[in-house]
């Protein structure tokens, strides 16, 4: 793991905000504890996603790729065969 964080992460949460808002998804402020470089998380949904990337940008020897996983939940609808 690096000791810094790239560019990339640095600019993660403002891209992530501008899709958010191109694709009309209402957002919420979601509360981030402290995030150490020792730490892996779990996050569930988008407002959580975009809270924990404005923590990372915070962090200097954080790595989102390295300590963060997404989880997705899928809906089943009723044109789906899959969930």
């Amino acid at each position: 793991m690096a000791p810094d964080v790239s560019s990339e992460e640095r600019k993660l949460a403002h891209a992530m905000a501008r899709i958010a808002e191109a694709w009309e998804l209402k957002l919420s402020k979601t509360p981030t504890p402290t995030v150490g470089p020792n730490d892996r998380l779990l996050v569930v949904g988008p407002s959580a996603v975009l809270a924990v990337a404005r923590a990372f940008e915070a962090g200097t020897a954080l790595s989102i790729s390295e300590q963060v996983t997404v989880w997705r939940r899928h809906r089943r609808t009723a044109n789906s065969d899959s969930f």
